[in-house]
C-alpha cells in the first residue's frame, strides 16, 4: 500500500522502518545496507496524518491514525510533548494501540522519525476550540475559513452548528408568516441574529432578553425557530443548572446567542431570587469566577460575549431584586398565543431547515470592516435615545438599537443584497418594529403597575396607621403601635412595611410580584435594618401625622395625601 505522496522525502524513514498490514517493523541492516532482520515494534500500523496549531494556547497537536480491522481510525489529538514522553504515550493503549512500557521508547523514536519527514509537507491546520470572531473572521464549523479544524469540548454543540441544512426559501416562507402574525416573534428572531454584532459594534456586555407568556402560547416554538437561525434543536438548552455550568456553556457560545428555555425549572430553588441575580450579573458581565490552578497560580478567566435569550411562563424580576440586576434584563411579553397551525409549521421547518440565515448574515458582516457597523449602531442608538427622551433604561435602549440594526441587516440578506447604501431605509422600517416592542413593554408595565397601585398602597398605610409603630433610634427598637410586628414602622421620612403584609397587598390585586416593578423602581426598594422588615418604600411625610407618597409616572410628579 502507498502511504506517502511522491513529494514526501521518506528515504531516511524507509532506511529504518517498514510498515506492513500487521504492524511496524524496525530494520536492522549490514554495512552494505542489506536488511538482516525485521524487528516487530508494534502490531497495527500507526501514522501521523496531520498537524494542528492552537494559537490561543500556542500548542501544536498531532493527528494520529491507527490501522485496525481493515480501516484507518483517527485517534484523540496528542501534543508534540505527549508523543515524545514515555508515560503520556502509553495512554494510547486505551485506543487499541499495541504499546507498553517495553516498546514505548521504540514507538517514540518511530514517531519522531516520521514527524521529521512529514512536518514540512503536511499543511499545519488551525485548531479552534471555541467559536466566534478572530481578526475579522467568524469561526464556525463548515464555513471553511483558513482550513480550520474544530475540536469543541461539547460534541452535541458541534453537531448542532456543524452545517446548514434544508431549503432557504422554505425557511424564509415560515419566517414571513411567523413575523406577520407577531411583532414580538420578529423581535426575538432579530435578537438571535444580533449576537455576532456585539463584537462588531463594540457592545460592552452580553445582554439578556426574557420572553414570557402563558403555558401553551408558543414560546418554546418561537425560541426553537429563532435557534434555527444558527443550528438544530440541540442549540437550545433547558434553563436548569449551576452557575459554573452556565459559565462554561456561555464560553463555548461566545459570538452566538445562548438560548435557555423554561426559567421556571429553577423556581423550586429556595434561593431562587439570589441565584437569578447572580446569574443575570454573570451572564451580562461576560466573565466567570476567578479560579486557581493546581500549582496555586491564577487560572485563565472565562470570557464570552453572547446574546442570552430566555423563556419563562412568568417574569423573572421580582421586588426582591436590587436595581442592577433588574436593569440588565429586558423582559418582553408574548401578548397573543401563536396559532396551532403556525406552531406546527414552525416546528416542522426548524427541524429540517437550520443554520441558513446565520451563515448568510456572517458573510455580510465579514464583507465590511467593524467601523462601518459601529457607525450604523451609533446612529441607531442616537435615534432611540432621542425618541425615548429618558423614559426607559439606557441599557435597554442600547440592546434595542442592536436588535434594530440586526433586523435591518437581515432585510438586506433576505433581498440578496450586499450594498450597505440600501441600509438606511431598512433601518427606518426596523425602527417601527423596535418602537412597537418598546411600546408593548411600556403598556405592559402600565397595566401591571399603574398609578392605582401607588394610591392603594398609601391607602393601606393610612387605613392601618395605628398598627404601625415607630423606630426609636436611641434604644434601637420599635415602640408604640399595636401591631407593628404585623405591619411595619415609621422611621425618619420612610415607612417600613413587613414583607408578608406587602405580599398580601399584591395578592389583593391578583398580580405577581413583578406586577409593581415600576412602583418599586420609583420607590427605590431596599432592605430594612437587621432584616426584620425586608420591604422599604420611600414615603414622604408632611407636617401632620398622616403619610403621603410622591408618585412618579413617566416624568410626571403627583402627590397623594390621605385625609387627616
Amino acid at each position: 500500500m502507498q502511504l506517502f505522496k511522491t513529494n514526501v522525502k521518506v528515504t531516511e524513514f524507509y532506511q529504518k522502518y517498514k510498515i506492513k498490514a500487521d504492524g511496524i517493523y524496525l530494520l536492522h541492516r549490514d554495512k552494505q545496507g542489506a536488511i538482516l532482520q525485521e524487528q516487530l515494534i508494534t502490531h497495527k500500523p500507526l501514522l501521523i496524518t496531520g498537524f494542528l496549531y492552537e494559537p490561543e494556547a500556542d500548542i501544536t497537536y498531532v493527528q494520529l491514525e491507527l490501522y485496525h480491522a481493515r480501516a484507518w481510525h483517527k485517534l484523540p489529538l496528542k501534543t508534540l510533548e505527549e508523543i515524545s514522553r514515555t508515560n503520556p504515550i502509553i495512554t494510547l493503549a486505551n485506543n487499541n494501540v499495541d504499546i507498553n512500557i517495553s516498546n514505548a521508547r521504540q514507538v517514540i523514536e518511530y514517531l519522531s522519525c516520521l514527524r521529521s519527514c512529514l512536518q514540512e509537507v503536511l499543511p499545519q491546520q488551525k485548531l479552534c476550540k471555541y467559536l466566534g470572531w478572530e481578526q475579522d473572521k467568524f469561526y464556525l464549523p463548515g464555513r471553511g475559513i483558513d482550513n480550520s479544524v474544530f475540536m469543541l469540548s461539547d460534541g452535541e454543540l458541534y453537531q448542532a452548528v456543524a452545517h446548514a441544512e434544508g431549503e432557504w426559501e422554505t425557511w424564509l416562507a415560515t419566517y414571513g408568516r411567523l413575523c406577520g402574525s407577531s411583532i414580538v416573534a420578529r423581535f426575538i428572531i432579530s435578537c438571535a441574529l444580533a449576537a455576532p454584532l456585539l463584537e462588531r459594534v463594540g457592545f460592552k456586555g452580553s445582554p439578556l432578553v426574557l420572553l414570557y407568556g402563558k403555558k401553551g402560547s408558543g414560546k418554546s416554538t418561537l425560541m426553537r425557530f429563532a435557534a434555527s437561525v444558527w443550528g438544530n434543536d440541540n442549540f437550545m438548552y433547558p434553563c436548569n443548572g449551576t452557575l459554573s455550568g452556565f459559565e462554561l456553556r456561555a464560553k463555548l457560545l461566545s459570538g452566538l446567542p445562548f438560548f435557555l428555555d423554561d426559567v421556571q425549572l429553577m423556581r423550586g430553588r429556595a434561593d431562587f431570587n439570589d441565584f437569578m441575580q447572580a446569574f443575570i450579573y454573570m451572564l451580562f458581565n461576560g466573565y466567570g469566577k476567578q479560579r486557581a490552578t493546581k500549582e496555586l497560580g491564577s487560572a485563565k478567566l472565562n470570557r464570552w460575549q453572547t446574546l442570552n435569550i430566555l423563556s419563562s411562563e412568568t417574569t423573572v424580576v421580582t421586588p426582591e431584586f436590587y436595581g442592577g440586576a433588574a436593569r440588565r434584563i429586558l423582559e418582553i411579553s408574548l401578548p397573543k398565543a401563536l396559532e396551532r397551525e403556525l406552531i406546527s409549521e414552525c416546528n416542522k421547518t426548524s427541524a429540517h431547515c437550520y443554520g441558513l440565515a446565520g451563515r448568510r448574515l456572517l458573510d455580510l458582516l465579514e464583507a465590511h470592516p467593524a467601523e462601518v457597523w459601529q457607525q450604523f449602531y451609533e446612529k441607531a442608538c442616537d435615534r432611540l435615545f432621542l425618541l425615548d427622551d429618558g423614559k426607559h433604561e439606557a441599557t435597554w435602549l442600547m440592546v434595542l438599537a442592536l436588535v434594530l440594526l440586526a433586523d435591518a441587516l437581515f432585510a438586506l440578506v433576505r433581498a440578496g443584497e450586499n450594498d450597505i447604501e440600501k441600509l438606511p431605509p431598512l433601518l427606518d422600517a426596523a425602527e417601527e418594529v423596535v418602537l412597537t416592542v418598546l411600546g408593548e413593554i411600556e403598556n405592559s408595565e402600565e397595566r401591571e403597575s399603574g398609578t392605582y397601585y401607588h394610591e392603594a398602597l398609601v391607602d393601606t398605610v393610612s387605613a392601618n396607621y395605628d398598627c404601625f409603630g415607630y423606630f426609636d433610634d436611641a434604644h434601637k427598637k420599635v415602640v408604640n403601635g399595636t401591631g407593628y410586628k404585623s405591619y411595619g414602622f415609621f422611621y425618619g421620612d420612610k415607612v417600613y412595611i413587613n414583607s408578608k403584609v406587602f405580599t398580601g397587598f399584591l395578592k389583593q390585586f391578583d398580580k405577581p410580584a413583578k406586577s409593581i416593578k415600576t412602583l418599586l423602581r420609583d420607590a427605590k426598594l431596599i432592605e430594612a435594618d437587621e432584616g426584620r422588615f425586608t420591604k422599604q418604600l420611600n414615603l414622604t411625610f408632611n407636617n401632620c401625622y398622616r403619610p403621603r407618597m410622591v408618585c412618579m409616572k413617566y416624568g410626571e410628579q403627583r402627590e397623594v395625601e390621605s385625609a387627616a
